[in-house]
């Protein structure tokens, strides 16, 4: 956790690191001085984790949702096996980092589709599309 820590703490959408051992949580905000999530229905943690899986990437996280309030709250899991070793540790590392970093440098993306969200949500109904 002290690695991820020093890779992501700094990161403006990284809310909060947290964890016992090896089962890590990074919990996602939109913005990190308040802690506001992002809007739900971006679907963040599960594109994130989607996105994880292919390359370059090429790992597994778990999603989770609805940590604020059952509803609102994005953030994803890293529980790696327990005969994880230092260079497994580096490389869930470099790539849990590497994924945020990408996925996040299209912040004005995120931005852009939480404005569309609140100017057409009467368009949608709580199940919102998986893609947008």
């Amino acid at each position: 956790m002290r690695k991820l820590k020093l890779a992501l703490d700094d990161h403006p959408h990284v809310g909060n690191i947290r964890g016992m051992g090896l089962f890590i949580g990074i919990e996602f905000v939109a913005n990190k001085s308040t802690k506001e999530p992002f809007d739900h229905r971006l679907n963040l943690a599960y594109k994130l984790t989607t996105l994880a899986l292919s390359k370059p990437y090429s790992i597994s996280l778990y999603p989770g949702s609805g940590g604020v309030d059952g509803v609102r709250g994005d953030h994803f899991i890293i529980s790696p096996p327990y005969n994880i070793n230092e260079k497994d540790v580096d490389y869930i590392v470099d790539k849990v980092s590497l994924l945020i970093n990408k996925a996040f440098s299209q912040a004005t993306y995120l931005e852009i589709m939480r404005a569309y969200l609140n100017k057409h949500s009467n368009i949608f109904s709580n199940k919102i599309k998986t893609f947008i």
